[in-house]
């Protein structure tokens, strides 16, 4: 796929309105079909989607490939709160606290798998600096903080 950053950019709020949507509809969801049904549904919808993206050919695909693993993770992750309520009622406490550490901790851990991975290039290649710019937006290296960033934005915009 031969785009711009700006075009692949627009995954990033793809997956939040999409994530933010699959949220809001779970609810509905749940009351009308079985729970342990639509999970296993959208569990099978979240593999699909992260195992075709990195087959995309064009952006549509790419866009509903998001669009897919976003609505399916944000009905998936009220799935989650509500069966742990359901099992534990007024426990639940410390294992909603348990699962956001262990999505906190996943995180915080990806972008540091992902660095390996990246190609060594400046950050003025990604956010556009030409010559004329000052020393200080030239002395912005490409680092661990950087991809940090970005992968970590991925996973919240997903999770």
């Amino acid at each position: 796929m031969n785009t711009s950053i700006d075009k692949i950019s627009l995954i990033f709020p793809i997956v939040c309105i999409s994530f933010t949507t699959g949220s809001l509809l779970s609810g509905f969801l749940f009351n009308s079909f079985d729970r342990h049904l639509c999970t296993i549904i959208l569990v099978f919808l979240m593999g699909l989607s992260v195992a075709l993206t990195p087959h995309s050919t064009n952006m549509y695909f790419l866009y509903s490939m998001a669009v897919l693993k976003g609505f399916s993770s944000g009905a998936y992750n009220n799935a989650q709160v509500v069966w742990i309520i359901n099992i534990w009622k007024e426990k639940s406490g410390p294992f909603l606290q348990a699962l956001q550490f262990c999505v906190s901790i996943g995180s915080f851990i990806t972008p540091l798998m992902n660095k390996p991975f990246l190609i060594d290039c400046p950050i003025n290649a990604y956010i556009g600096i030409d010559d004329n710019s000052s020393t200080i937006e030239k002395s912005i290296e490409n680092s661990t903080e950087f991809h940090f960033n970005i992968s970590t934005g991925f996973n919240y915009s997903g999770n």
